[in-house]
């Protein structure tokens, strides 16, 4: 379970957006590195969108034979928009990210390579809290480290 930074009686305050969604992460030249591939595509897409880090981004490693995919549970507050995101090490051939409730499929991401965004050109809103549970994991072939994080604005 990754716990939000905020809650309902301790927003935060959001940054005034000085860039867009839709285009922040296409100018993200990538290391391999999944770390610090995470931090540039935060630096592009979170406080200059006007988001603030809804959880601590999480760090694993993934194996696509031993060990594809590592779960986690995050309760969405309403009335706030989110942004997904998924990096994994140059290793990983493609990362996703599946948004599931109650083990249905509510959501996932459509690239294809080491980089995942949940609805690259958009964030995903919330009118009411919700209970999802996020996978993490390696379609196809490959083996490395990877960073998950979710990032909250305004509705």
């Amino acid at each position: 379970t990754l716990t939000p930074l905020c809650d309902k009686g301790n927003r935060p305050t959001f940054p005034k957006a000085t860039g867009s969604a839709a285009t922040c992460w296409q100018t993200i030249s990538l290391t391999g590195h999944a770390e610090k591939d995470y931090e540039m595509l935060a630096a592009k897409c979170g406080t200059p969108t006007g988001a603030v880090a809804y959880v601590k981004p999480a760090a694993g490693k993934l194996h696509s034979v031993k060990d594809k995919r590592d779960t986690y549970k995050i309760h969405l507050q309403g009335g706030l928009c989110y942004r997904y995101f998924g990096v994994a090490d140059g290793t990983v051939k493609d990362l996703d990210i599946l948004i599931l409730q109650r083990g249905a499929l509510v959501g996932d991401d459509k690239a294809n390579g080491p980089v995942a965004i949940i609805e690259s050109d958009k964030t995903w809103c919330q009118d009411k809290d919700v209970d999802y549970d996020f996978g993490v994991e390696v379609d196809g072939t490959g083996t490395g480290t990877y960073v998950f994080g979710v990032w909250a604005q305004p509705k």
